[in-house]
């Protein structure tokens, strides 16, 4: 059984997953798709892939996915056991980093993938944990040009890294495409420095066997194969023979073939095939294609079939199988179909010339929700996922009991309306307003953490190197529209866990997040590198926030003045003072216009003076954007940013209510926080 595996992904239903296609029979035997539902990124494709060991690495845009074999025989393949989104990956207005390929190394155990959107590489270990990041213009200073150097113009491609592979003599070689923003591409040695082989296209892809480098022409719908450079080669690309898949022009008159995934099966090159442009109706189906390695002609082709809910897939990477992978599909009876560790439907493969039923939609099967991690309580059954189109329809439940006790508010500052007068538990709905809709719902959100033993953990609790950590426990409240809401509490109160729930970065254990329009997170600094200028600094941040080079260059005189570092804007960041950076960053990061704005710790930055005019800036940014969530540790400036604050201790939801009278309750419990929650025993 010859078992290739691929990355598939369909634009008609923006939807992506992993395949296992049997290329002896021409079947899929396996299809895995993935669950994009909860996760913030609008274009939902599966894109690079690689495995090591037991543990299966892909890339969307924006995410890295580490999967793991499934425990038993009648389970699914794989099992997802890490999704990995860091915020700079998600940040401007498309919502992704356009990462593209993913390596691990077997020599340096590391795991690399390609952040295209930041022309960076990013590292991880082997369990997905980021240890650093290195952009083009460090590793290759004579090929790339440094941020504040490159031409004036809208957006500069540095480079995309669309694939990876590893050399004995240059360690990591990176192929990348659209090198200085031209037509041409580059294979790169990012253990030497060196750059290996310059093309007159764009490369996606490629395998070296045998000495052999078959690199494909994604664009012409070729393969190119010449010798694997042992160094540097001079002169114009010349490739010693060429791959070209063939289509019966009778049949399918017209059609467009890009190559895109490669791998070598035993004696066979096989490689993907399909149209990135609008299909026609004499458009030849995507498919796989088989050349003999030493004559180059082409052998069989194999169409994809269609998937309910993916559609018209379109392969992207094509890999070997991995040895537990293969054992585990050669035993099953059927082919088998999963959306992450359910069965989606028991006969989902159709013929591809069957044509899907008007209706059939990735939406209209509701798989079961995942089991929660357990910390000694039951888990509640989770309400349905709303759509963002209804989201108008969807309100917060109050947490049982009520969220705030008498004994909290009951000495707090009152005006003359009634209902601030009564003792009441006052419900977070009832403080917002319900006549707009709403922009971000929690509806009984928990988060929990797995925390690791630590060295002699044993002699305090043997058999129990794991514990649970709930970071949010039945958190409900609903920000809408024009609302600017503060969260308040102790450091590890859930404060930060909870902006990013609210970004996407975590997913909740328990309970469902609603969210209508796009999430934007205020990052200070992001990007910013100690060798490049402050100049420098402001092109690759504003990049991360999805500002265009001359969006950028236009606010530039803005974002001079503001910052208040006068000629140090020209020097490097490495001399420069943590205020600096902060004013900096600061300033940067306020030149978007975003939807829903959310702040973590942001306004506490610069000297008072720069403070007053931070403030005066979120006041303005305020009033264009629809909604505005500010983590902050000052009461001052919630109550006179705020219309509401929530106050959060140890995971919990305590009060919601207005900026005083949230303020006074804290302030009496920061006086003698141990007492308070002994008197208050039953609240957390």
């Amino acid at each position: 059984m010859r078992l290739v595996l691929l990355s598939l992904f369909s634009r008609e239903d923006n939807a992506g997953g992993l395949a296992v296609y049997d290329l002896d029979s021409s079947k899929v035997r396996y299809v895995h798709l993935i669950d994009f539902a909860a996760l913030p990124g609008r274009l939902r494709h599966v894109r690079g892939v690689h495995w090591l060991g037991d543990t299966l690495y892909a890339v969307s845009p924006f995410a890295l996915f580490l999967f793991r074999p499934a425990p038993g025989r009648n389970g699914p393949g794989l099992v997802l056991e890490k999704t990995v989104l860091l915020p700079e990956w998600l940040l401007g207005p498309r919502q992704q980093g356009n990462l593209h390929a993913v390596h691990v190394s077997s020599e340096t155990r590391t795991l690399h993938v390609s952040f295209n959107s930041l022309g960076a590489l990013d590292s991880f270990d082997l369990q997905g944990n980021f240890k650093g990041r290195k952009h083009l213009w460090d590793m290759f200073p004579e090929y790339f040009p440094l941020p504040g150097r490159v031409p004036e113009k809208k957006t500069f491609r540095f480079g995309v890294i669309r694939h990876m592979l590893e050399d004995q003599e240059h360690g990591l070689v990176l192929f990348t495409s659209f090198v200085n923003e031209t037509e041409r591409g580059a294979l790169l040695g990012a253990g030497s420095g060196r750059v290996l082989l310059e093309t007159p296209f764009n490369p996606h892809g490629g395998i070296v066997h045998e000495g052999v480098l078959f690199l494909t022409d994604i664009q012409a719908g070729l393969v190119h194969a010449q010798a694997w450079p042992g160094r540097p080669l001079a002169g114009p690309f010349k490739p010693a023979a060429t791959f070209q898949p063939v289509a019966d022009t009778t049949r399918w008159p017209g059609s467009v073939q890009n190559v895109r995934g490669i791998t070598v099966l035993q004696d066979r090159l096989v490689c993907g095939v399909c149209s990135f442009g609008k299909i026609k109706p004499t458009q030849i189906p995507p498919r796989l294609v088989e050349f003999d390695l030493k004559t180059g002609e082409q052998k069989a082709e194999h169409f994809l079939p269609h998937c309910v809910g993916l559609r018209r897939a379109q392969v992207y990477a094509v890999q070997p199988v991995p040895p537990w992978l293969g054992d585990s599909v050669a035993t099953w009876d059927e082919p088998r179909y999963y959306l992450h560790t359910h069965v989606f439907d028991p006969t989902p493969i159709v013929e591809t010339n069957v044509k899907p039923k008007k209706n059939s939609s990735r939406q209209q099967v509701e798989a079961p929700r995942s089991t929660p991690k357990s910390a000694g309580r039951a888990s509640k059954p989770a309400p349905q996922q709303a759509d963002s189109d209804s989201l108008e329809n969807v309100a917060a439940k109050p947490q049982e009991g009520g969220s705030i006790l008498p004994e909290i508010t009951s000495d707090a500052p009152k005006n003359d309306s009634p209902e601030e007068k009564t003792d009441n538990p006052i419900e977070p709905e009832k403080a917002a307003s319900p006549s707009r809709p709403p922009c971000i719902v929690f509806d009984h959100v928990s988060l929990c953490f797995q925390q690791t033993g630590r060295i002699f953990s044993w002699l305090r609790d043997r058999g129990n190197d794991n514990t649970t950590f709930w970071a949010l426990r039945d958190v409900s409240f609903v920000l809408h529209e024009g609302e600017t809401i503060g969260i308040i509490g102790r450091n590890g109160s859930g404060k930060s866990t909870l902006s990013m729930v609210c970004c996407g970065v975590f997913k909740p254990d328990m309970g469902q997040v609603h969210t209508k329009g796009r999430v934007q997170l205020l990052a200070i600094g992001v990007g910013f590198k100690p060798e490049l200028t402050g100049r420098e600094n402001v092109y690759v941040s504003a990049s991360l926030l999805g500002l265009s080079r001359k969006q950028t260059r236009d606010l530039m005189p803005n974002i001079e003045e503001f910052a208040e570092i006068g000629q140090f804007m020209d020097q490097p960041v490495r001399a420069y003072s943590s205020g600096m950076k902060s004013k900096l960053g600061f300033a940067v990061a306020t030149a978007v216009e975003p939807e829903i704005l959310i702040l973590d710790e942001a306004m506490a930055v610069g000297d008072k003076s720069f403070q007053d005019k931070a403030m005066a800036r979120m006041r303005a940014m305020r009033e264009k954007a629809k909604s505005v969530l500010i983590v902050s540790h000052s009461p001052g400036q919630l109550k006179k940013l705020c219309s509401r604050v929530l106050w959060l201790e140890q995971g919990r939801l305590l009060m919601d209510d207005e900026p005083g009278r949230v303020v006074h309750a804290y302030n009496n419990f920061s006086k003698n926080p141990q007492k308070w929650l002994e008197r208050h025993g039953e609240i957390i």
